[in-house]
């Protein structure tokens, strides 16, 4: 009895060595399967994983090694593939959810790519587009400035055809033609000195003006400065009309030709001859200033009612220099257009900056001085 409790007991040992050995031989931690699956530890899937093996391989242990002498080799060696088949198909799920993410990964970054490359291609269309723009704005600015000179040589010899400049009160019929056309000047007015005869055109009509160098030397001298430079021909808008009171002009409609002229100094104040006998009347013209002293540039103002001219002359700038003359220049001043609204006024910012491009689009129904020529320059009025 003995010697088969020792043979038993050997028998035993020997199952259980070979029960030992055959565990042994199933995938362990050093196994190529387990050292495939360890080197995507750093996944999160991958980890869970791990443990699941790790606790299935723990759980077929402590079955194996507790109830083998209950299950047979084939039935423990079944639960041992059933547990492997579980790890084997969560090990599948995990790399089939690792390479889906990694081809959303690469389809994501390709989009960005992509979004980037045309984000790339629009910013480069944009600036050409910028540069096309500003270029396309300096030939319009040139063009304006040819046209402009055109006009100027045009009207230079419109006006050498009619008459010679720089006359003298002897010269003949023409010069006393002109002498006899012009009114008689108002009381008070400073006498001697040069009249000039200067034409205009515009869309209203023609407009011929009287300048008297007497009345306002410096103010005369400008704005006869201003006709010989052909800026009359860069079509200057009347901006502003009050009905029966005065029509505001002197913007050019070529923002390269207003700059020039902004960067000129302004003139100094001519003496106020306006008192209380003597004031604004119909026709008359003067610059407009800021309310300074010296402030006179380019703007200017032409009466076209005397019921309110009284009201003028009390600023420095408001000195007349000269007047509309003759019946067709008047129907010219009463067929301007009227903007009397604010609505109707453009914005004089913008009338300086951008001229006619900002001008005849926004305010269809302004009238324009188109050119002006000085057509005789008398040396006296004989007064």
């Amino acid at each position: 009895m003995l010697a088969r409790s020792r043979k038993e007991r050997a028998r035993d040992t020997t199952e259980t060595e070979v029960g030992e050995n055959e565990l042994l031989s199933f995938p362990s931690r050093g196994s190529p399967v387990m050292e495939s699956l360890m080197s995507l530890r750093d996944h999160p899937g991958v980890r869970c994983v791990t443990a699941a093996i790790d606790w299935v391989a723990t759980a077929v242990a402590h079955v194996a090694a507790t109830a083998w002498r209950q299950l047979s080799r084939r039935q423990i060696l079944g639960v041992a593939i059933a547990g492997f088949l579980v790890a084997g198909y969560l090990l599948a799920s995990t790399a089939w959810t690792a390479g889906w993410n990694s081809a959303s990964d690469a389809r994501r970054r390709e989009a960005d790519s992509e979004i980037a490359a045309k984000e790339s291609a629009w910013a480069e269309k944009e600036a050409l587009l910028k540069k096309d723009a500003e270029s396309l704005k300096q030939q319009v600015d040139m063009l304006g400035a040819s046209l402009v000179e055109a006009r100027g040589h045009v009207a230079e010899i419109e006006g050498k055809s009619v008459v010679s400049t720089s006359l003298d009160c002897s010269a003949g019929a023409t010069t006393t033609a002109w002498l006899a056309a012009l009114p008689e000047p108002p009381r008070g007015a400073p006498t001697g000195g040069s009249t000039a005869i200067v034409e205009c055109a515009t869309t209203a009509g023609p407009l011929t003006i009287a300048v008297f160098s007497s009345w306002a030397p410096m103010g005369a001298t400008r704005f006869l400065e201003l006709v010989k430079s052909q800026f009359f021909s860069s079509e200057v808008a009347v901006h502003r009309v009050f009905p029966n009171w005065l029509a505001f002009f002197g913007i050019s409609g070529v923002p390269s030709v207003t700059k020039e002229w902004e960067h000129r100094s302004t003139i100094r104040d001519d003496p106020q001859w306006l008192s209380g006998e003597s004031h604004f009347e119909r026709g008359m013209l003067s610059f407009s200033g800021t309310g300074q002293p010296d402030s006179r540039s380019t703007i200017l103002f032409v009466m076209l009612g005397s019921d309110t001219a009284h009201a003028l002359g009390g600023q420095s700038h408001e000195v007349p220099f000269g007047r509309v003359v003759g019946e067709a220049s008047f129907r010219t001043l009463d067929a301007w257009f009227s903007n009397f609204h604010l609505d109707q006024v453009p914005d004089f910012d913008k009338a300086r900056k951008q001229g006619v491009s900002y001008l005849k689009p926004n305010f269809p129904h302004l009238d324009y001085i188109t050119s002006c020529a000085v057509k005789a320059e008398i040396s006296s009025r004989g007064d």
